[in-house]
């Protein structure tokens, strides 16, 4: 059966966790200061990041919204690689914003290096049911949006400001703005070895929207 989980659920969720004291929070999580990032931790880490930035940036909301209408592989993806350096306001590019989310700016290269089709999902889920969210009825004046990641689990953890507010199981839909981390299967790299710098293509033309 399929269920569909209320903006209401997670604004209470996330009351909850914030009046919660320090030894009570998931500092553990956030932190930055890793040596070591897999591909899954680094979605994690990035899922964490991208969630205190899009609490805190409207402007970053509505880009990553804009950007995902435009559905350059026809889907509702942000391919980060593409609009990484995109200016979002008062001259920060995209990933400067998310610098300033993260402690450690050799981890956050790192994760970029871990995951290099990093893709942020903006889903359309209105086919299912009318109240479940769709990134084209997204209101990117509110503050809260949930950021998860494809951790190929049976339910996915959900952030909020840097924090754990819920998990979504499988058989449930969010009627609440949510952001999905994760490789773009429709893209691959092509590595420059004469520039150093990676070249992005798709992996078949029929996926890519320009044409």
């Amino acid at each position: 059966m399929r269920k569909i989980i209320c903006l209401f659920a997670l604004s209470f969720v996330f009351a909850l966790i914030c009046s919660c004291s320090k030894t009570e929070s998931i500092d553990s999580i956030t932190d930055c200061n890793i040596n070591v990032i897999d591909s899954k931790e680094a979605e994690k880490e990035f899922a964490i990041i991208l969630s205190k930035a899009v609490y805190e940036s409207e402007p970053l909301r509505l880009f990553l919204k804009t950007e995902a209408l435009k559905q350059f592989d026809k889907d509702f993806d942000v391919f980060y690689p593409f609009v990484k350096d995109e200016i979002i306001c008062g001259g920060l590019t995209f990933r400067d914003i998310l610098i300033q989310f993260c402690d450690d700016i050799n981890t956050f290269e790192r994760i970029e290096e871990s995951v290099s089709k990093l893709t942020i999902l903006i889903p359309d889920f209105s086919w299912i049911d009318e109240n479940c969210f769709s990134v084209n009825n997204w209101d990117t004046r509110s503050t809260i949006v949930a950021v998860g990641y494809d951790d190929r689990g049976e339910s996915h953890p959900l952030f909020c400001n840097g924090e754990l507010v819920c998990y979504l199981t499988a058989d449930s839909f969010p009627a609440f703005p949510v952001l999905i981390i994760k490789e773009n299967e429709r893209m691959k790299m092509i590595p420059n070895t004469k520039t150093g710098e990676n070249v992005y293509t798709f992996i078949d033309q029929v996926f890519d929207n320009s044409i």
